[in-house]
């Protein structure tokens, strides 16, 4: 059964009372044939329907039109015509007398209604006919009938000119089941009425804020509200700055009654600066009153934020509260449970028995509702994540002993945790506001409310407790408790108090169908919905007095048809992509945010949920004031030409573009000749469910750090941060884990060679093997390409080197392991998180696999892959790491060398790891010509045979020659001899691969010339 509102408590004695009379239809005496024009009804008269009206009750369930007391528009009144809900598809008409419209001028019906419970709408219509004013006849059409409703008194007007000359009815005709409630009052038709265009414009001022490089739209949106056609131009001209830079779409419009258009302002800051620019847009119109309208454009463009977007988790969840500080955040996924996410651990799971999270302290205790074992029922408490135990408020004095299943719960708490405030319920089903402190215990804070009441919360300095309480005249209804005091925000009105500035300065909730904000200099403003017809629902307030939360686009609000809002200061409802935009968050049109549900107090850091730019929901932290590093390297890829025995330097800027220091590890890998230095993709696959993948997961012993067993000659593969967690199969069996590094991340390593593994092992499985895979789709690995059985290390990093290392061809490579364990162990090492899409594939079979976060773990699994980097020595980097300052740059000499070279190409790529969490990664590909010697005439005659060798090459030399070197493919000496006083040599190639090797000569003044041959074994 839905909830109904106040005012249906107040109307259902009314509704009562006129059931005991149904009637199938209720028509007066007079008769059908009168003619009436004009007819004016405020429907304050004694009896009802008025004289020559007629009530039709076509479902013929009882419920019908009727008078209402005491709710009307009409001044001085104190009636209007009325159709209540009730349950069963209602259809209830009220129809005018039979009105001889004139054969000329004017005719204009004006009427006026309220929607009661709007977000029940079935549906509201008015209908005319010019035959029989019984609508079963089938004579009535529609005139008119609103997608959108309010709860409040709106004017009507149609133009009924087209039935001049005619005899005709007008029926109001309500419809629903269970639905809204509607009431008409003060109907006019007639021809004493001003027919002419009224234009409306919004906004009446247009700003907008950019970072550059940006192009962005506003609407401004024109509506007639009169009854004669609308007929308008747009002309603008620009006032400040430079031109160019707005387009309107349309530029005019032709609008009837009622009608509305939204015209779409473009603004491209192409050819601009940083600056501010304005422009006037002036309307001109056929609107007698207001010819002209002219509304003003303002237009910032600024540079592009410093800001770091966290996911917290890969999905649409409700983040309750982020710590003052910004170093915690508590979660309720729908659905129920509870998360604390921090920067040092990422996502720990909540523990408890129908648990409820409200709120997080500065050191990461969090406040809630839980299951305490020693009453066995719930009660307010803390959670502490060090100890990862609960521990409770002690017994509420007033309350005595708990008997129930419910003792009391919490709603909110203080930034350091010393106040908590909640919700105690009494016997008899009694529930009062509570405040509870170390030092003053519990404060009956409740008392001060007529009924029942609960806080929403508290202000971060424990000044303000918000929340709703049951009043006289409305149920739920926003209050405010401060200094002993309680405040009524609206009396009449249900809604509630949701959030409080840090020092308790704002207030704001809902009252009714509006939004407010409230200080105790201004009291209460209040304001409406202007992005969209919906519902609107403040929950949080900035130190500024901006208020944050989410509108409803239609109904029923279900969490994803929610739409983030900002209200700034100067009253300004925007949407928070357009706020955000203009705080310089360039990939802000990319987002579609679902609600803003937090900020810190120093406005930088927002927590909400929405789908990011990848099309992906996600619960997320926007941080403004983030230190964040931003690498940049130039030149992209570097070439040099050399002859045999030279040297060269080059230079290579690494630039940081952020505004914190940029950490960088420069490692090289020497590419084998001919190899592509370029990334292979792979088809994108299915995403895929096993319906019987059963996961759990459990805190392991602690920060479990892995061991650094890097050196400069290779590289670590993976996603994961330090050990937290850890998982299983509940019912135990056979599980792969596994890592995807894909040849994007892969292919700077062609050539190099996979030596070990390392993974994270806590509960001991009966068997564990690691295996790798080679490409397959986005989703699936491909062919097998090593397996080994290992024996696993309970409660620590273990570490598996591979029996013969894995030659990586710069393609896709999965690194996973299985196990086989028993029910009830968590044997897989997991981070902290979030999980990188990479990093947390799990599959029973090895065939359907899936993230472990669509499960609800929301980390990466602890495997790591150690690369052996190809050895060279013609490329070295001076320095080799380093730091560079914010907004700076650093040089580094890359450095080459030819002494034991011969001619050919060479290749190289220059890996820069870094801390720069958007870039990682950073490759610049590095190719190295050593051309011919320019006196290698001589050496032409020099003979090598057999083609091709397989134990030994002969040599038949030249006068002249001083060595004769061997280099394989990846340019590296394999072999070398002096040749002095010999024209003869004879080169052992045993132990050495088949393939293509090149032979150097070098002559004894330096001079070199070069042959290839071919190995075969």
């Amino acid at each position: 059964m839905q909830t109904r509102t106040t005012i249906f408590s107040q109307l259902r004695l009314v509704s009562f009372m006129l059931l005991l009379l149904p009637m199938l239809m209720i028509t007066t005496a007079n008769a059908q044939g009168t003619r009436l024009f004009p007819v004016e009804e405020d429907f304050e008269g004694e009896t009802f329907p008025p004289a020559s009206w007629q009530v039709y009750d076509l479902d013929g369930s009882g419920e019908t039109w009727t008078a209402l007391p005491d709710f009307n528009h009409t001044p001085d009144g104190a009636k209007s015509a009325y159709h209540n809900f009730a349950n069963g598809a209602q259809d209830g008409w009220l129809v005018t007398p039979a009105m001889e419209f004139p054969a000329s001028g004017a005719i204009v019906l004006a009427f006026w209604n309220y929607t009661i419970d709007p977000d029940y709408y079935g549906n509201n219509s008015v209908w005319i006919s010019t035959g029989s004013g019984d609508p079963a006849s089938g004579d009535f059409v529609q005139l008119w009938t609103p997608e959108q409703v309010a709860a409040e008194w709106q004017q009507v007007l149609i133009n009924l000119a087209t039935y001049a000359g005619q005899t005709a009815y007008v029926a109001f005709r309500y419809q629903g089941d269970y639905a809204h409630a509607w009431a008409v009052d003060d109907v006019y038709v007639g021809d004493e009425f001003d027919t002419s265009p009224h234009i409306v414009v919004a906004p009446e001022q247009v700003n907008a804020t950019a970072p550059i490089n940006n192009i962005i739209t506003k609407t401004l949106n024109i509506s007639n509200g009169g009854i004669d056609n609308l007929i308008y131009s747009i002309e603008f001209a620009y006032t400040g700055g430079a031109e160019g830079w707005l387009t309107i779409d349309p530029l005019g419009g032709d609008l009837g009654t009622g009608g509305a258009l939204g015209h779409t302002l473009t603004f491209d800051p192409d050819g601009l600066t940083l600056g501010d620019y304005s422009a006037s847009i002036t309307i001109s119109s056929n609107d007698p009153e207001l010819p002209e309208v002219i509304v003003p454009v303002n237009y910032t463009i600024l540079e592009p934020a410093n800001y770091e977007v966290i996911t917290l988790v890969n999905d649409y969840t409700f983040p309750t509260d982020i710590s003052e500080n910004g170093e915690f955040v508590v979660i309720t996924p729908f659905g129920g449970g509870g998360l604390l996410w921090s920067r040092d651990f990422g996502l720990k799971s909540i523990p408890g028995e129908d648990l409820a999270v409200q709120a997080v302290a500065e050191d990461g205790t969090v406040g809630g509702t839980n299951l305490n074992p020693e009453y066995n029922t719930q009660m307010t408490g803390y959670w502490h994540y060090q100890t990862e135990q609960w521990s409770f408020l002690p017994l509420n004095p007033d309350a005595g002993e708990p008997t129930g299943s419910d003792y009391n719960s919490c709603w909110g708490m203080s930034a350091d945790g010393s106040i908590v405030v909640g919700m105690q319920y009494y016997p008899g089903g009694l529930y009062k506001a509570f405040k509870w402190s170390s030092a003053d215990g519990y404060e009956d804070i409740g008392a001060l409310a007529p009924g029942g009441s609960r806080p929403n919360g508290i202000s971060n300095d424990g000044s303000i407790v918000f929340g709703w309480a049951d009043l006289p005249s409305a149920s739920r209804s926003p209050v405010i408790w401060t200094d002993d005091q309680m405040l009524q925000i609206s009396p009449e009105e249900y809604g509630e108090a949701f959030a409080a500035s840090s020092t308790g300065e704002y207030v704001a909730g809902n009252a009714g169908e509006s939004g407010f904000v409230w200080t105790q200099q201004t009291g209460a403003v209040f304001f409406d919905n202007t992005l969209n017809e919906g519902m609107i629902s403040p929950v949080a307030v900035m130190d500024d007095g901006t208020v944050l939360g989410f509108t409803a686009e239609g109904w029923p609000p279900f969490p994803d048809m929610r739409r983030a809002f900002a209200r700034l200061p100067d009253g300004e409802l925007i949407s928070f992509n357009d706020y955000v935009l203009s705080r310089g968050m360039a990939e802000a049109s990319e987002w579609l945010f679902y609600s803003v549900n937090g900020v810190t107090p120093d406005g930088n850091m927002f927590i909400g949920a929405g789908v990011n730019p990848d099309g992906d929901n996600v619960t997320f932290i926007i941080d403004f004031g983030a230190e964040i590093p931003n690498i940049s390297v130039l030149p992209e890829n570097i070439t040099e030409a050399l002859f045999p025995g030279a040297s060269s330097t080059q230079l290579m800027e690494i630039q940081n573009t952020g505004n914190a220091p940029l950490e960088y590890e420069t490692y090289i890998n020497y590419m084998m000749a001919g190899k592509s230095n370029q990334p292979t993709a792979v088809p994108v696959g299915k995403s895929q469910r096993n319906r019987e993948l059963s996961l759990q997961s459990a805190p392991t012993k602690g920060q479990n750090a892995a061991r650094d067993n890097t050196r400069d000659d290779n590289f670590l593969l993976h996603y994961d941060g330090d050990n937290v967690d850890a998982f299983g199969l509940i019912p135990g069996g056979s599980m792969f884990a596994a890592a995807r590094f894909p040849s994007e991340m892969v292919y700077a390593f062609a050539g190099a060679t996979l030596q070990s593994v390392d993974t994270y092992v806590n509960d001991l499985p009966n068997e564990a093997t690691l295996i790798i895979w080679g490409a397959g789709t986005t989703t699936t690995p491909g062919q097998v390409l090593h397996v080994q059985p290992f024996d696993a290390a309970p409660l620590e990093w273990n570490t598996i080197t591979l029996d013969t290392p894995l030659a990586l061809e710069g393609t896709d490579i999965w690194i996973g392991i299985n196990y086989i364990h028993d029910a009830g162990l968590y044997v897989a090492g997991l981070d902290g998180g979030p999980a990188d899409p990479n990093g947390d594939w799990v599959s029973m079979d090895g065939e359907t696999w899936e993230h472990l976060a669509d499960a609800g773990l929301n980390a990466n699994i602890n495997i790591r892959g150690l690369v052996q980097l190809t050895p060279g020595e013609w490329l070295s980097l001076d320095p080799a790491a380093g730091t560079v300052p914010a907004e700076d740059m650093q040089e580094v000499a890359v450095n080459f060398t030819t002494t034991t070279m011969m001619q050919g190409i060479y290749a190289a790529n220059i890996i820069i790891e870094s801390n720069d969490a958007d870039t990682p990664y950073t490759v610049v590909p590095v190719t190295l010509d050593v051309m011919v010697g320019v006196n290698e005439n001589p050496m032409q005659a020099i003979r090598v045979y057999p083609v091709p060798a397989t134990t030994r090459l002969n040599i038949d030399l030249v006068e002249g020659i001083a060595s004769v070197r061997l280099f394989n493919s990846f340019g590296q000496l394999v072999r070398e001899v002096k040749t002095i006083n010999t024209l003869n040599q004879q080169l052992s190639i045993e132990g050495l691969g088949t393939g293509a090797y090149m032979l150097q000569f070098v002559g004894n003044a330096g001079l070199t010339h070069q042959r290839t041959v071919i190995i075969s074994k």
